[in-house]
């Protein structure tokens, strides 16, 4: 059963106006590997004043009065007593937006914090849930640690009072106080028109194709971006997950902004989290917004579910969508289908699939509460949840994906394997003059509960390529070639894997003749090989990197790309730098050239062997619009050559992914 973190010892309540900024996003160090170092700041807005409002114990003789059936059933739910042991009186709060919430210290004992609205002139309404703990920081991050343990901000904007009482605790009255922050006098954004978008290339917007959806920027809400801590931490987006804020629906579109701000503001200064904890906001008018600073077509890491933030995106809703009788705005829905559209198409998402997200296997575009004990993103919201992915699987429609590499089918050619999301397995063959063909189906595999498959090449020593998939639970099953493109059922042949952000074969780096893998974690910026053993499994792992390589967006094995006689690899930075990591001779990789081309993040790019007929190995490129080439190799290692790709469309390659990492 399902039990809340200890009874709060403080409520903070923050009525907040930030200052505007609009700094230039952070890239990486040309020297690789590095971090992103931290962008530019505004100037601080005034700090907010604080006062204190005491909780009063309730006498024994009236804690069962004003518990409803609904509170006895929360109760139930949490495990603890169905009865009031704390309350405030009422706290006044203005027709401004307001943030109330809950921290814990010390160890105090269990219970559920309830809080209850009541509108000037009006009558109280019913108690509700203020839950805690189901956002936050994935467990072991630095944000992790330095995060308090906190309730949700509840958000008002209009004026009356808001009671909070605990049911089912046993702390001290005297350890729970309240405290309201007054506004700290900081400049308003000006909120857009909700009527209508702002135009493409306005201050307020971000646009970059007409594929992109408008997304208001950290200036349109008034980011003060010095309250913000430490630098961005980017990961994969493997999956979609929609959230709800704790809120009225009634607020105004001049209200978003400051909603916003409010939310920020606890996120960072209550929680102690770095920034907002949402990548995305969406406001009941349908307009985005964004949130988590780092960039909106990267792979940010928000703090938005525990456990799989390394592994998603987010777009929370200002609203509550919880109470019986809520509907959702088509506004709303339409914003979810064009922001997890673009989403899925820039990070090759497949929409209608389960992935492995942090162990956990779930549907690519999921609810919070499917990852966690919360009722979030509410019922109304969480029904529309299908509508959504239905949505989304249509606007990126069904075409090769998942992996690359060449000669799949031992005919000697050059060829990319593809599958893709009904786990048809097909060949894309080259013709003499480096043209890509369409694909020939060659067998189907059951993609179903896998959320990685990677061609890692004989890996089993019997001369037929090989598969490797990642299932849900973590496990590393070989799919073993059956010599004319088709496969063998799969063998489990690892555990522990669901760890890992990155996982390519890469051929032979170790110099032992068998093809290897090379992985990274979600929690570290170690590379690290796993050299196969040519008999179906791995030997020692061994660390062939140990810094910085957290901003690597993937990897991919390009053959001897030097010409020195060992297999290198090539890392694609989260700016889009495709990166020659040399290998050494010994296993060790030292940075080699940047080739002339940009792969930003909707790029994929893989190895598909000599197209052009000159013995160097070549790369396939896919562009964030969906169209390929191939980048011929040239005697010097650094400079490519394009083979124009005619009739290689966006329909038909759209959802193309690489043996990328």
């Amino acid at each position: 059963m399902h039990r809340p973190p200890a009874i709060a010892t403080g409520v903070l309540l923050a009525a907040l106006g930030l200052v505007t900024a609009n700094p230039a996003a952070a890239s990486p160090s040309a020297e690789a590997p590095a971090e992103s170092p931290v962008a530019a700041r505004a100037s601080a807005a005034s700090a907010p004043k604080a006062r204190t409002v005491a909780f009063a114990a309730v006498p024994s003789s009236a804690r069962a009065k004003g518990v409803s059936a609904q509170d006895r059933e929360t109760a139930e739910h949490h495990g603890v007593p169905a009865f009031v042991t704390a309350a405030t009186r009422p706290i006044a709060v203005e027709d401004r937006a307001t943030a109330i919430g809950v921290t814990w210290s010390g160890r105090a004992s269990q219970g559920v914090v309830q809080w209850r609205f009541r509108a000037d002139g009006g009558a109280a309404g019913a108690w509700s849930e203020l839950p805690t703990g189901a956002h936050g920081p994935d467990a072991g991050s630095a944000e992790a640690r330095a995060a308090r343990t906190t309730s949700d901000p509840l958000l008002t904007t209009d004026p009356g009072s808001v009671e909070l009482r605990v049911l089912g605790g046993s702390a001290p009255a005297s350890s729970l106080v309240a405290t309201v922050d007054e506004p700290g006098g900081a400049a308003e954004a000006t909120a857009p028109d909700a009527s209508r978008a702002p135009a493409p290339g306005s201050p307020t917007a971000t646009r970059t194709s007409s594929s992109t959806p408008t997304i208001l920027t950290r200036a349109s809400w008034g980011a003060d971006e010095s309250m913000r801590k430490g630098s961005p931490s980017y990961g994969a987006v493997k999956g979609e997950v929609v959230h709800h804020t704790v809120n009225a629906n009634t607020y105004a579109a001049d209200d978003v902004p400051a909603l916003i701000r409010a939310i920020y503001a606890y996120h960072v200064q209550r929680n102690g989290w770095n920034d907002i904890g949402y990548n995305f906001l969406i406001d009941r008018f349908g307009r985005t917004w964004e949130g988590r600073f780092g960039g909106t077509n990267r792979a940010v890491v928000g703090a938005h579910s525990p456990g799989v933030n390394s592994w998603t995106t987010s777009a929370s809703t200002i609203g509550n969508f919880s109470s019986s009788g809520t509907s959702v705005p088509a506004a709303v829905t339409a914003a979810y289908q064009s922001l997890f559209t673009w989403k899925a198409r820039l990070h090759q998402l497949e929409p209608e699939w389960t992935v492995n997200l942090g162990g956990t296997t779930q549907r690519s575009i999921s609810g919070h509460r499917d990852n966690t004990s919360t009722e979030c993103p509410g019922d109304a919201l969480y029904a529309r949840i299908p509508a959504i992915t239905s949505a989304v699987a249509a606007a990126t429609p069904d075409s090769p994906a998942l992996t690359v590499r060449r000669d799949a089918d031992n005919a000697g050619g050059n060829d990319v394997l593809t599958i893709d999301r009904s786990g048809r397995l097909a060949l894309v063959t080259a013709d003499d003059s480096g043209l890509l063909q369409e694909p020939e189906t060659k067998t189907t595999l059951d993609p179903t509960g896998f959320d990685m498959l990677r061609v890692v090449g004989d890996w089993d020593g019997d001369g037929a390529v090989d598969v490797v998939g990642r299932f849900g639970n973590g496990s590393l099953y070989l799919f073993a070639g059956a010599g004319d493109g088709g496969f063998e059922p799969p063998v489990r042949i690892g555990v522990g894997w669901n760890t890992m952000r990155i996982m390519t074969g890469v051929g032979d780096v170790t110099g032992d003749e068998h093809p290897d893998l090379i992985a990274a974690t979600a929690t570290s910026s170690e590379l690290r090989v796993y050299p196969g053993d040519g008999r179906g499994s791995f030997l020692v792992p061994k660390v062939i990197g140990t810094a910085g390589w957290g901003g690597i967006r993937s990897l991919v094995g390009v053959g001897d790309w030097d010409r020195d006689g060992d297999a290198d690899v090539l890392g694609i930075w989260a700016d889009g730098r495709p990166t020659v990591y040399a290998n050494r001779g010994d296993g060790l990789l030292r940075t080699g050239p940047t080739l002339d081309f940009r792969a930003p993040e909707g790029s994929v790019v893989s190895a598909i062997g000599d197209v052009t007929f000159d013995t160097l190995v070549d790369l396939v490129v896919k562009d964030e619009g969906g169209t390929v080439r191939v980048a011929a190799s040239t005697a010097d290692p650094a400079v490519t050559r394009w083979v124009e790709q005619s009739g290689t469309t966006v329909s038909t390659w759209r959802s193309l992914t690489p043996q990328e990492g």
